[in-house]
Parts: structure tokens; sequence; C-alpha cells
């Protein structure tokens, strides 16, 4: 049984296309990339990519061999990194993630600490603002829980040991003889 969530695949890129995705309700505009290559599309998402090398996919030049670092999440193949020769494009950072989220979740607790002592004060306008910090607080312990769980896909955590793992230029082994 084949314990890996990623699949690295050398391919030829054939063609990049960007979907622009309009959601009704808030009129926003959500930026994914379709690259086609020789067995199919994947789609890089700035969620899965990080956000600078997000950027330059479209520098990438058709017809280039390429690395790609796939995983398969809800039924959707999607890109977590790209090595051509030229670019290189990492995948999300997780190690910064994690620690902006750790960071978040004692500044909260901090807050909500220093809240609940302040809920003991018998003043009106403190014992408002005390119960607002202790509300807002909870909602930054909620955020940064929920991301500290986002860090933990066994996809991500593989895509990112893997380019670390691989060399810093992309050589195409055919092209060498």
């Amino acid at each position: 049984m084949n314990n890996q969530k990623t699949t690295l695949i050398d391919t030829t890129l054939e063609c990049i296309e960007i979907n622009l995705i309009h959601s009704r309700a808030d009129e926003k505009t959500v930026e994914l990339y379709r690259l086609t290559v020789h067995d199919g599309c994947y789609f890089a998402a700035r969620g899965d990519i990080d956000p600078e090398g997000f950027k330059r996919i479209e520098r990438l030049r058709l017809g280039a061999i390429v690395r790609i670092c796939a995983f398969e999440e809800r039924g959707r193949r999607k890109i977590a990194w790209i090595r051509s020769i030229e670019y290189g494009i990492p995948p999300y950072d997780l190690l910064r993630q994690r620690q902006r989220n750790l960071t978040l979740l004692s500044v909260s607790f901090c807050l909500l600490a220093a809240s609940l002592l302040g809920l003991g004060i018998h003043a009106s306008l403190v014992t408002v603002l005390a119960i607002l910090v202790a509300i807002i607080s909870l909602f930054g312990c909620v955020v940064a829980v929920g991301g500290l769980i986002e860090s933990l896909n066994s996809s991500r955590v593989e895509a990112q040991e893997r380019w670390q793992s691989e060399p810093y230029r992309f050589v195409d082994e055919g092209s060498i003889r």
C-alpha cells in the first residue's frame, strides 16, 4: 500500500489558463490557474503555493519540462509546487504558518486571562471592555487552532518535505546525453 499523499510528475507544460471564479454573493474574484500537461490538468491555487511564487506561474514557458508535486483534495488534482529549469515555485510555508498560529494562540490566551482578571474590577466601563477583549481573544484562539489543524494536513507536510529534499536546480535527466 502506498502511504504517499503527493505525486512527483516530470512532464511537459502544454497550457496555462487562468480561471477567474466570480462569487455572486460577494462579487469577489478568485484567481486559480489550470495547468495542462501531457497526462491531464492540475490546478494551482493561491493557498497551496507560496504567494510570491503564485504570481510567477504565468512566466513558465509552454513546452518547458517541469517537475510538479501534486496532491488530490476533494477530487481535484492540486499543485503543491512546481520546479522548472528557469523557475522554482515553492509550496506554502507550513513552518511559518505554524509559528504565526502559535504566536496568535499565546497572545489570545494572554488577552483572555487579562480580560478575565479585568472582570473582577467592579467598574462598568472596565467590565464592558473586559468582555469585549474576552470575545475577541476567544475568536483569535479559534482562528489559531483552525490554522494549526490545517497545517497538519499530511499532503501539505509531505509536499514541504519533498520541496526541501529536491535539488535547487531542476535538471531534465533526458536532456543530458
